[in-house]
């Protein structure tokens, strides 16, 4: 049971540093999160 748990935290953090490597990503691009949210709302 430990072991699953494990795993289940292991893939959440994995999930966890994917996201901030996209937002990362996104930081250097100098598009805003405010214009990029309102490009998404228009298509």
């Amino acid at each position: 049971m430990k072991l699953y748990t494990d795993l289940k935290q292991i893939r959440l953090v994995g999930k966890a540093n994917e996201i901030q490597a996209a937002l990362r990503e996104l930081s250097v691009q100098p598009i805003t999160l405010q214009a990029y949210l309102q490009q998404t709302n228009k298509q």
